[in-house]
């Protein structure tokens, strides 16, 4: 079952393993559905944490405020914007 309250704070998960027949196909995919709080604007890498995913193209981008990051152009990823990003609480 879906769960809304109370999510998951790390930031590792397994996708489940198919379900198999007798002859070893998947009868079904697993998949894992997360969450993201879109309230920082930039440009966001997900991936796993094995190198050769990455290489492969086995990761994604998120993109928060495009517009608003079209609008302030290059000045959005001034050392003073990535400072004010990096200086805050993050929690694991």
């Amino acid at each position: 079952a879906l769960r809304l309250n109370g999510p998951m704070q790390h930031d590792v998960f397994t996708v489940p393993e198919c379900t198999t027949d007798a002859d070893g196909a998947c009868t079904d995919l697993g998949y894992v559905v997360f969450r993201l709080n879109a309230d920082n604007p930039g440009v966001w890498l997900m991936h796993c944490h094995i190198d050769w995913h990455f290489v492969l193209g086995l990761a994604m981008l998120f993109v928060e405020a495009e517009d608003a990051l079209h609008d302030e152009g290059l000045g959005a990823f001034s050392s003073n914007m990535l400072l004010s990003v990096c200086s805050g609480n993050f929690t694991l």
